[in-house]
């Protein structure tokens, strides 16, 4: 399982999905993996296995690494901020 690579244990990710919508997770793994154990079924939410299409690491790059509960915050606050700007589905991981 490869980990992000840095002394921080978290980062924040963001795909796009078919019906047009955003998952906003965070993970400890590399983003491109865990986007792939999503859309195997393995540990996956399902709307990123059935829908997601591809992540957009414009959205989330530049504010990784982070610690976990930063990534917990951000996670929240660019769900919000997708809603407030009119995005029709936003989902977020689960607040583990």
């Amino acid at each position: 399982m490869p980990a992000i690579p840095s002394t921080s244990s978290c980062c924040t990710t963001a795909a796009f999905s078919e019906c047009r919508g955003l998952y906003v997770g965070q993970t400890s793994r590399d983003p491109d993996w865990r986007f792939d154990q999503h859309k195997s079924g393995n540990k996956a939410n399902g709307a990123v296995r059935q829908f997601g299409v591809q992540l957009l690491p414009d959205l989330f790059e530049h504010l990784n690494p982070l610690q976990r509960w930063e990534s917990l915050e951000i996670e929240a606050a660019l769900a919000d901020a997708f809603k407030d700007i009119g995005v029709d589905w936003v989902e977020r991981g689960p607040l583990t």
